[in-house]
């Protein structure tokens, strides 16, 4: 009786030793492992993973580059503003943020001086900085010095917009499962609508499923 006891003590114990959970922790987001990577999921991996991709196809791209040279020649050099459009997430799971990515192309694309960005316009889903309609109203506070403030029709309307859309797709034969998940960029030049750069990437998932379907 007692030993019965003892191993169940022991037992017990290796479960709560087993269940147990550790701290939180600092980890390098490049290095996620693949267990964290579930199928209809997006680890801050894929989403640096994506940009890095899209960033060098934007600045290697033949077509933009010709399009930038051609903005500059006929703006006595200056670089065109540029706005963050909206991504649409066109998938079933809600918890994606295109912020992600967008955010990692336009720093590298304002740090790289390809263009100039606007903080003041944005498509849904982007982030605006409200200062800026703010600070314009300040021309009828009778405590702001009128000689610093900001005429209302100061700001500048961007040209240039990075758009784009997210897409799963999932394809199953047997208990073989492939979840592709496409990142779609458009970069449009807004005075005429035309496209100036265009990119689609792909990541992709494969499991088999167990036989009890989970």
């Amino acid at each position: 009786m007692n030993k019965f006891w003892n191993l169940t003590v022991a037992g017990i114990g290796m479960l709560g030793l087993a269940g147990c959970g550790s701290g939180p922790e600092r980890f390098d987001p490049r290095d996620n492992p693949a267990r964290l990577r579930a199928m209809g999921a997006l680890a801050a991996a894929d989403y640096q993973e994506a940009a890095a991709v899209a960033i060098n196809a934007l600045m290697g791209s033949p077509v933009f580059n010709r399009y930038l040279q051609e903005y500059q020649a006929d703006h006595g050099g200056r670089k065109p503003l540029m706005m963050l459009s909206t991504v649409r997430n066109s998938t079933d799971n809600e918890h994606i943020d295109t912020r992600f990515m967008t955010e990692r192309i336009s720093e590298d694309l304002l740090n790289g001086d390809k263009v100039r960005l606007t903080s003041a316009f944005a498509g849904s889903g982007q982030d605006v900085d409200d200062a800026n309609i703010m600070i314009r109203q300040q021309d009828v506070n009778e405590y702001a010095d009128k000689k610093t403030t900001i005429g209302r029709d100061s700001l500048e309307v961007p040209l240039l917009g990075l758009s784009g859309n997210i897409i799963t797709q999932t394809d199953q034969v047997g208990r073989d499962r492939n979840y592709s998940i496409f990142f779609v960029l458009t970069m449009t030049d807004y005075r005429t609508g035309e496209v100036v750069w265009k990119h689609t990437q792909e990541l992709g998932r494969r499991d088999t499923q167990s036989w009890f379907g989970f």
